[in-house]
C-alpha cells in the first residue's frame, strides 16, 4: 500500500503556528532522532491504551452519495479500474468503510470469471495527514487455501503471526504496474498443480467473492486472538494486547520501518526477477 503523506507543516498540528522557517526545519532534522527513540517507548504504550479494531463490520456496499474520493484519488481508482479490466476482469463492485471519525476507506472489487480471481483496489484517506493506495489479486482454492499477491508497502514485524495459516501471502511493495504484479499472481497460481479455484462469481450462492471476503475476515480475527496479538473486548471491537502494541507500533518507527522497507524492495527483486526468467 503505498504511502503518500502530507508535509508536517500542513498537517492540523501545524494550523495556529506561523509557517516553518529554515531555523524550524533545521531544527526538526536535529531533534527528530531524539524523537524517535522517545516514540520507540511512548508509542507502544499509547496504542495499548487507544488502538482497537472493529469485528465483523466489513465495508458497505457504496451508493451513489457514498461515493465521493477526492480528485486525485478518484482518477487513480479509475485509471486502476481500467487497467483491470482490459486484464478480462468484470463489473466492478464498489464499496465503502468508515474505519473511525475521520478515517475513510474506499474498496473497488473486481471477479475475473476465466481466472476466478478477485481483485481489489483500495484507498485509504485520513484527510490532512496521508493517502493509501493498494491493490491486490486473492484466489481462493477448493483444498481451502488462499493465493494473495498485492503491493502492499505497510510492512509488519512478525507479520506471519497473523496471517491465517492457509494463507499464502506475497507483498511486493512498489509495483505499481497493475498487469506486471497480476502476471506475478497468475504465475504463484500456476504453482499450485492439480488444484482448482473455488468460487464461480457475484451469484454464486455459497462461494461468492462477498461470501469467501467475510469468512476470510472471520479467520483473520481469530488468528490475531490467537497469536497474542489482540484480545476480545467485546462483539464489536478487539483490542491490542501489550505485544501487539509493541509489534505493530515499532513497525512504523526507524529503524525497524527501514529494515521492513529493505527487506520488501529484495523481495519484491527477487519475485520479478525470478517472473522474468521463467
Amino acid at each position: 500500500m503505498a504511502v503518500h503523506t502530507q508535509p508536517i507543516e500542513s498537517q492540523p498540528e501545524f494550523d495556529d503556528l506561523p509557517p516553518l522557517t529554515a531555523e524550524d526545519r533545521a531544527f526538526l532534522r536535529v531533534v527528530r532522532p531524539l524523537i524517535g527513540i522517545y516514540q520507540l517507548f511512548a508509542l507502544p504504550r499509547h496504542m495499548y491504551r487507544s488502538h482497537r479494531r472493529p469485528r465483523g463490520k466489513p465495508p458497505r456496499p457504496a451508493t451513489t452519495a457514498d461515493w465521493h474520493p477526492p480528485a486525485a484519488e478518484r482518477v487513480y481508482l479509475e485509471d486502476t479500474e481500467r487497467a483491470l479490466s482490459s486484464l478480462g476482469f468484470g463489473s466492478a463492485r464498489r464499496e465503502v468503510a468508515q474505519v473511525s471519525s475521520t478515517t475513510r476507506a474506499y474498496f473497488i472489487h473486481l471477479f475475473n470469471p476465466t481466472t476466478r480471481d478477485l481483485a481489489t483496489i483500495i484507498v485509504g484517506i485520513i484527510p490532512r495527514r496521508f493517502t493509501q493506495t493498494l491493490v491486490g489479486f486473492r484466489t481462493w482454492w477448493e483444498d481451502g487455501r488462499q493465493t494473495v499477491t498485492s503491493n502492499n508497502e505497510e510492512a509488519e514485524l512478525c507479520a506471519s503471526l497473523h496471517w491465517p495459516r492457509n494463507l499464502d501471502v506475497r507483498t511486493l511493495p512498489g509495483v505499481e504496474d497493475v498487469r506486471r504484479l497480476y502476471s506475478v499472481h497468475r504465475a504463484r497460481c500456476a504453482e499450485r498443480v492439480g488444484h482448482a479455484p473455488l468460487g464461480s462469481g457475484w451469484d454464486d450462492s455459497v462461494n461468492s467473492p462477498t461470501e469467501l471476503l467475510r469468512r476470510m475476515s472471520d479467520e483473520i480475527d481469530r488468528r490475531l486472538v490467537e497469536s497474542g496479538l489482540f484480545r476480545v473486548e467485546n462483539d464489536e471491537f478487539l483490542r491490542l494486547t501489550v505485544k501487539g502494541a509493541i509489534l505493530i507500533s515499532w513497525s512504523r518507527l526507524q529503524p525497524f520501518a527501514w529494515y521492513l522497507a529493505w527487506r520488501g524492495r529484495r523481495r519484491t527483486a527477487a519475485a520479478l526477477k525470478r517472473h522474468s526468467d521463467s
